[in-house]
């Protein structure tokens, strides 16, 4: 898969933004789920190479991170 694929680099851009707003919500909230689920979205965007299967990866991650912290109240 060629990295400089316009979607790919789209998506990458956009999970990291996501995943980073994960972490900081995670480290105000003092919530150890956020903090590691915008952590590992944030590694996801760059270890896969392909948009579709981050863009699903990430959102199973955001479902997950949902539970957990809602779980936790």
């Amino acid at each position: 898969m060629d990295m400089f694929n316009e979607h790919y680099i789209w998506a990458s851009m956009i999970w990291s933004a996501v995943g980073t707003g994960y972490w900081f919500y995670g480290k105000k909230q003092t919530s150890l789920s956020a903090m590691l689920g915008g952590a590992a979205m944030f590694a996801v965007s760059w270890l896969i190479m392909s948009a579709l299967v981050m863009s699903l990866v990430c959102l199973g991650l955001m479902v997950a991170v949902y539970f957990l912290v809602q779980g936790g109240n």
